[in-house]
């Protein structure tokens, strides 16, 4: 009997990036990504929604200190669905890790093999969402836009560092 010779199970070759996986690219390939496909933020808006309706005070908490600790510009609207996974998670890792830590009787395998999925299940999406320290160290994001001053006669103010414009931000007006 001769064996079958394996399929692919899924796509292969290139695909669309989404604006977090882009981010986490180099320079040059986000760059090269962007002539072959295009922006890909047009589809989406840049501000991330706010946390579901449905979220209690607890997981409203986590979603806070996920915004509030994420790189500036990572987060968009196309992340939502990741950061409310990430956020569940999070807090039922936390519930499980409370719950076996209160135990009077050393940890029984079915509780710690719990945790170790969820703490799989946090690590996966913290890496999809480029919050992990490795993918936190990839992430090629503009500067932040400066201080700028407040001068009722400029209209705009232009950052140029090592001799290369990095961008022109408009002061608005009070």
């Amino acid at each position: 009997m001769v064996p079958e010779p394996k399929r692919n199970s899924g796509r292969t070759g290139r695909r669309r990036l989404g604006p977090a996986e882009l981010a986490i690219r180099d320079r040059k390939a986000a760059g090269d990504h962007r002539r072959r496909y295009g922006p890909t933020t047009s589809m989406v808006s840049d501000k991330l929604p706010p946390p579901p309706s449905w979220f209690g005070p607890e997981l409203a908490e986590i979603w806070r200190e996920i915004v509030a600790t994420s790189p500036p510009g990572i987060l968009t609207a196309a992340d939502h669905p990741a950061v409310v996974a990430y956020a569940v998670a999070v807090r039922e890792h936390d519930r499980l890790a409370q719950r076996i830590a209160r135990r009077k009787t050393p940890t029984t395998a079915p509780l710690s093999r719990q945790l170790r999925l969820l703490a799989q299940e946090v690590r996966a999406a913290a890496t999809h969402l480029g919050l992990s320290i490795y993918q936190r160290t990839r992430i090629a994001l503009p500067p932040p836009p400066p201080e700028l001053p407040d001068n009722p006669h400029l209209r705009s103010v232009t950052l140029v560092e090592a001799g290369r414009v990095r961008g022109v931000y408009r002061v608005g007006r009070k």
